[in-house]
């Protein structure tokens, strides 16, 4: 008996920004969660206005395992403990050619055995940061120094203790995308049939209607200026700085705050324990069985 043409059939269904590239058969007890052994991310952006070279110096110290607590989204109501997660890969690689100049699209591949929630874009807008310039690349370490102090490999300097997480926007959800799940070869048998695979133009291209033309921002990283020197316009007020967010969306500060220097969440005990006492308690109160009383 010979299988149908999956592949071919589901992609003629299917609309242009979401594509199946393979199949396979699987046994009755397999999770595609709780088999999969690394998770790939991709995050598209332009070079607009940010030094990618610095980014990719941050993203070097996501690599290996680490707390990421202050760089996920913190949910009480899952009551998560552990937020140590192991990172494989972090590269940032160019997708169109030099002669785009600024406008150059890059993606940032992360990969993973696994990640907190919006752990992805957290990350993401920590780096967007470091490309305009109003962070450094050891931003990185320091987040993840939660316990006690270190020194930050590169520049044998102590690290500040960042055991709350500072408030910041994480970045836009548009230009994610989960590119890849890996599966021990004995759960899955990948087949094609013919139709071909798909590649990173595939899906710019096919995402381009949902993308807005960037708007024009004042960028840290092109003119040498920091956050304390920004020039002050006619009209007597600073110039606003625009710091990317992904998918042409800008978070715009007349004064930055550094990351370290902002307003803390709760510790994650503290909010775990509040949520126990407060919407924990009613959620559990409305799970105890009837037990016939009125």
């Amino acid at each position: 008996k010979h299988d149908l043409r999956y592949v071919f059939i589901l992609n003629r269904l299917l609309p242009p920004t979401t594509r199946v590239l393979a199949w396979s058969s699987i046994s009755p007890d397999f999770s595609a969660r709780f088999n999969c052994k690394h998770r790939h991310y991709k995050y598209f952006f332009t070079s607009h206005g940010l030094d990618v070279s610095l980014m990719q110096s941050a993203a070097n110290h996501l690599v290996g395992e680490h707390d990421f607590r202050n760089m996920c989204k913190l949910d009480p109501g899952k009551q998560i403990t552990n937020f140590h997660r192991c990172v494989m890969r972090a590269q940032i690689n160019p997708l169109s050619p030099e002669s785009d100049g600024d406008n150059r699209v890059y993606v940032f591949d992360l990969v993973g055995s696994a990640f907190l929630y919006h752990q992805v874009r957290h990350i993401m807008a920590v780096l967007f940061l470091v490309g305009t310039g109003v962070e450094q690349p050891s931003i990185i370490p320091a987040l993840m120094n939660v316990f006690h102090a270190e020194s930050d490999s590169s520049t044998k300097s102590p690290l500040p203790l960042v055991d709350r997480k500072p408030e910041y926007q994480m970045a836009d959800a548009l230009p994610l995308m989960l590119w890849d799940c890996a599966y021990a070869d004995s759960d899955v048998t990948w087949q094609t049939d013919g139709d071909g695979t798909e590649s990173d133009e595939h899906f710019l291209t096919a995402a381009t209607q949902y993308h807005s033309p960037p708007p024009q921002y004042f960028p840290f990283s092109q003119t040498g200026l920091t956050p304390y020197t920004l020039p002050h316009s006619t009209s007597g007020r600073e110039a606003v700085l625009g710091v990317p967010l992904g998918a042409g969306t800008y978070k715009r500060n007349a004064r930055y705050i550094p990351l370290l220097e902002r307003k803390r969440l709760y510790h994650v005990d503290v909010a775990n324990e509040r949520w126990r006492i407060g919407r924990g308690s009613k959620y559990s109160k409305q799970k105890t069985p009837d037990d016939g009383t009125e």
